[in-house]
């Protein structure tokens, strides 16, 4: 990520000051690392997005067999939750179809809800948005169009709850305050990489009725010591 570098160089100019780099690895006895792994949130996302797809039951659901996908940035990270949502999708149903569009930007709502409306106009009934800001477009989009969405790091809870599915939480709160609480326990062990598995769905009460079924879940941490 963008603070790999820094975090890296000033580790080693303070020995002593304890550093915790988010979504990436930086280097050093004195840091701890936590990087998500985008794929497998995307992957559930994508089993989620395909089995609410075949649901004719559930308004606005016609067994189009068509998905979608909006991100924010053509980055790597949001490629990695692109490629697990397919690959997901496809576990469920491998002739879904997946559609693919990036706003080229994390603030820009009103392209984004274009990007979902042309796919919601070709037939996608559930749509991911991995956007950041860009996000509460493809809710709009979706809210209008009677469709739904899944959200990245992102709840709904206002004027579009009825169409908003589910999340992938990558739980940075927990991991921050277990990281921090290592800490004061004196349990910390720098040089450490820890992997995070972003876990989908969460339910939250802003999801439609017939989605509040099951218990929330949260991200699972595992810790390996990295080669320094």
């Amino acid at each position: 990520t963008w603070f790999a570098e820094p975090i890296t160089t000033h580790a080693a100019e303070y020995p002593n000051v304890k550093f915790i780099e988010l979504d990436g690895v930086a280097e050093g006895e004195n840091v701890v690392s936590v990087n998500f792994s985008f794929k497998d949130g995307g992957y559930l996302a994508g089993v989620a997005a395909a089995m609410l797809s075949a649901k004719t039951d559930i308004p606005g659901i016609d067994g189009a067999k068509v998905i979608g996908y909006v991100g924010g940035i053509d980055v790597p990270t949001l490629q990695w939750i692109e490629a697990g949502y397919k690959a997901g999708a496809a576990s469920v149903d491998p002739d879904i179809q997946v559609l693919s569009a990036y706003v080229g930007s994390f603030s820009d709502p009103t392209t984004a809800k274009e990007l979902a409306i042309a796919q919601i106009d070709a037939g996608a009934n559930v749509i991911i948005a991995s956007a950041g800001g860009s996000g509460l477009g493809v809710l709009e989009a979706a809210s209008e169009a009677g469709v739904y969405c899944i959200g990245f790091d992102q709840y709904e809870t206002g004027n579009y709850a009825s169409s908003f599915f589910t999340t992938v939480e990558r739980g940075i709160d927990s991991i921050t305050y277990d990281v921090i609480k290592s800490i004061t326990d004196g349990d910390w062990v720098g040089g450490q990489e820890k992997t995070a598995i972003a876990a989908c769905p969460t339910w939250r009460t802003s999801s439609p009725s017939w989605a509040r079924h099951s218990p929330r879940t949260f991200p699972t941490v595992s810790t390996r010591s990295s080669a320094r």
